[in-house]
């Protein structure tokens, strides 16, 4: 089976979606990726061995910045879900907010 990718295009003129803040959230893919079991879209490093890729273009002032995930196999849930499985998505949010 052939690997596919999830390609991000960041686009934004608001300091929140800085290469930084951007970076943050990928190296923390990489450790719940590296400490734990979850399937997780795994976040892939550029040639530079950078996390996020910024390009610049003459016909925008805004900068455009470009990150790369490894797609995750799955379905969409064609119901709402259960009690059970909304309590166990909180359980397992909550347990990484707390370590």
């Amino acid at each position: 089976m052939h690997q596919k990718f999830l390609i991000k295009i960041h686009i934004s003129t608001i300091s929140i979606q800085s290469k930084g803040n951007i970076t943050s959230e990928f190296i923390w893919l990489e450790a719940l990726v590296k400490d734990t079991n979850l399937v997780i879209p795994v976040p892939v490093r550029n040639l530079q061995g950078d996390l996020v890729t910024k390009i610049s273009t003459d016909l925008s002032e805004n900068t455009i910045m470009v990150t790369i995930h490894q797609c995750i196999h799955g379905s969409v849930l064609q119901r709402e879900p259960t009690s059970n499985e909304t309590e166990n998505l909180a359980l397992l949010m909550a347990a990484h907010l707390i370590n």
